[in-house]
């Protein structure tokens, strides 16, 4: 099974699909369209306690969440500035229309110490106000140093990060594939081959096998994905392999499922074409495990 970080990645880097002009991400949760100084953008929000701030600069570029993390690492630009805090003015208008709703009826009768705590609680915003400015401030004053450095970085290993995301999208979603084409695989075999037959035995443990071997795959090529720093044809190449072997494996299933459904009310002399596949499984485990 996926984990959630993985499942995190998928939903983050999926197309955004659009229905009656409304924009959903995969999960089919609605996502709202921010207005920024490039124009306006539909957002997929990390959820929170999944991603580190740099896998969420990675994966959600365009995200508030990345914005607030850029100008916590003093490299923002004023679309992070205006993405990050577009709502302020809003909350804050909101807060003084109720505490004003709240006060303003019941002033006549207040005492001494709550008309205190109103002008307190007026005031209260002042100072959030003062420190979004000053970032803004900031932000506009650094244009050189620390943050020319990184923008330059950035732009430089852009496109090499984009063609990493897309590697590792695709080797997530072969996971996903695979383990639901297990799971049938496992069911059809145990409808045609009843526990405890030996044929039941030993199509399962090529089963368990393929997925061992598979798995041992899919982390590879993740780890190669994830944690190369630079991006190289050599590395292209070998994730490229990954992904191949990934395909094979997932094909291997697919033509056993097809027997499987195709003999699953005969008798045991058809089963002769569902035994030449799971020894051409085997040999296929058997290689990977041995180039391995």
């Amino acid at each position: 099974m996926l984990t959630s970080k993985d499942q995190e990645i998928l939903r983050l880097t999926s197309p955004v699909k659009i229905v009656d002009s409304k924009a959903f991400d995969v999960e089919d949760q609605p996502l709202t369209c921010i207005e920024t100084l490039s124009g306006l953008k539909y957002i997929i929000e990390p959820k929170k306690g999944i991603l580190t701030d740099n896998e969420i600069l990675k994966y959600a570029p365009d995200s508030m969440a990345a914005a607030k993390i850029r100008i916590k690492n003093d490299v923002a630009t004023m679309d992070d500035y205006y993405l990050a805090y577009s709502t302020v003015p809003w909350k804050l208008a909101s807060y003084y229309v109720i505490i004003f709703m709240i006060i303003v009826p019941l002033i006549s009768i207040l005492s001494n110490w709550l008309i205190l705590l109103f002008i307190v609680l007026l005031l209260v915003p002042i100072y959030n106000v003062k420190r979004v400015l000053d970032i803004k401030t900031r932000i506009k004053l650094n244009k050189t140093g620390n943050k020319q450095d990184y923008s330059n970085n950035t732009n430089n290993s852009k496109s090499d990060k984009a063609q990493f995301i897309k590697y590792e999208k695709e080797i997530i979603e072969l996971k996903e594939e695979f383990t639901n084409k297990k799971i049938n695989a496992e069911t059809l075999i145990e409808k045609r081959f009843a526990p405890p037959q030996l044929t039941y035995d030993k199509f399962m443990s090529t089963v368990e096998n393929a997925e061992r071997v598979f798995d041992n795959e899919y982390y590879t090529a993740i780890d190669l994905v994830r944690y190369s720093d630079d991006y190289s044809s050599d590395m292209e190449e070998q994730i490229k392999a990954k992904i191949k072997t990934l395909k094979v494996l997932i094909k291997q299933l697919d033509n056993l499922i097809k027997e499987l459904l195709e003999n699953l009310s005969k008798d045991n002399s058809s089963d002769e074409e569902i035994k030449n596949i799971i020894e051409e499984m085997d040999r296929l485990i058997d290689s990977v495990s041995l180039y391995d």
